[in-house]
């Protein structure tokens, strides 16, 4: 196993390079198994109506993980994070997610546009795209239901959830981060 060594006057971006490559991806694959547990533990939940489970692919392990923690704070059950699009199916196959939060760029490759159609046609999953490319999701938007553009604040993107959430359900409703695809929503 490699460590990662100190630098003297650390970047962020070193860190996160340094963290999230080398130190943490040997425990996500631990934690993984968890994550899949505590969103099948939590399905029941979900089905009662009292928590939405939500998956989410992003290959950013910080950015994954400070996100799924706010959502689990806010009462939703987490399937994932998953970093590929393979592995966002595999999490999918046991327990369906109500929503999908994917992110388009995934290990330097356009491939969460085809997650989204493959999610939406194969597994009547609606995603959203969260992404720092608002123009590629716009031109993909008969795949997502909207885009919630990078960076933003964990926090907002779980008020958002509560948004979807009615709209989902048949309600209207507004939220500030979320940009929605008007042809993609789904109409109940």
């Amino acid at each position: 196993m490699r460590y990662a060594r100190w630098r003297t006057e650390p970047s962020l971006e070193g860190l996160q390079h340094q963290f999230g490559v080398l130190c943490l991806r040997p425990c996500l694959a631990l934690i993984e198994g968890a994550a899949s547990l505590l969103a099948v533990t939590n399905l029941a939940d979900s089905a009662a109506g009292e928590t939405m489970l939500i998956l989410i692919v992003e290959d950013e392990p910080i950015v994954a993980w400070s996100l799924a923690d706010v959502l689990r704070e806010s009462g939703h059950a987490i399937l994932g994070p998953a970093g590929s699009s393979d592995e966002a199916i595999q999490l999918c196959a046991p327990c369906m997610p109500r929503l999908a939060l994917v992110d388009i760029t995934l290990h330097g490759r356009v491939e969460g546009i085809a997650l989204a159609r493959r999610l939406k046609s194969e597994m009547s999953i609606d995603s959203i795209f969260m992404t720092a490319q608002p123009m590629l999701a716009r031109e993909n938007a008969d795949a997502a239901l909207g885009l919630i553009e990078k960076p933003y604040l964990p926090e907002l993107v779980s008020r958002d959830i509560a948004v979807i959430d009615e709209v989902l359900n048949g309600h209207a409703a507004h939220c500030s981060a979320l940009e929605w695809f008007g042809r993609s929503r789904r109409q109940h």
